[in-house]
């Protein structure tokens, strides 16, 4: 029988109804890799960090690339563009659950460091608007929609914003600052 190939560089054989996989040399590279990223202070080395510690302990829980969206503003007012990062989370629980999450990454000048991330919605949850985010009087606004009382779990219709902050040191959901 012909080996399968996997996409990480393994293959299967099927011997007396057992399937046995030997793994090569490359996916064990690939591995070694990931679990060691961000040493290279990529903001994308960053954010597969953070997706990592989200996903922990979820075998399928996995982010949509697709629909990351990145925004960037002076955080700490420090005039380097720090980050924020939005980012959707599918199949939590092998279910079709699905939840956003936000992180914010600090720039200084050499690495982006995560400052921290927060679910901002999902599932019977507020959905931000992943494109119109704004940062305001030391606020970062998003635009949401929350679900109305006959709203489908997929497409809630009440509009509102959500407010966010760096506040010693970690990103926190915050209050509506009053002008």
């Amino acid at each position: 029988m012909a080996p399968l190939r996997s996409t990480i560089g393994s293959y299967a054989y099927q011997a007396a109804g057992v399937w046995r996989v030997a793994v090569l040399a490359s996916a064990a590279f690939l591995l070694t890799a990931l679990s060691n990223a961000n040493t290279d202070g990529t903001l994308d080395t960053a954010i597969a960090k953070v997706v990592r510690h989200i996903i922990k302990g979820d075998q399928c829980a996995h982010e949509y690339e697709e629909a990351r969206r990145t925004h960037y503003f002076d955080l700490n007012n420090n005039g380097r563009k720090d980050a924020v990062v939005l980012m959707a989370i599918e199949g939590h629980g092998c279910g079709n659950n699905y939840g956003f999450h936000m992180a914010a990454f600090l720039n200084s000048g050499k690495a982006y460091s995560p400052v921290g991330h927060l679910p901002i919605g999902g599932t019977w949850d507020a959905h931000p608007d992943f494109e119109n985010v704004a940062y305001r009087d030391g606020q970062i606004v998003l635009q949401i929609k929350v679900h109305a009382e006959n709203d489908a779990a997929c497409c809630p219709s009440r509009k509102g914003k959500a407010f966010y902050a760096i506040q010693g040191g970690k990103l926190v959901e915050a209050d509506r600052k009053k002008k």
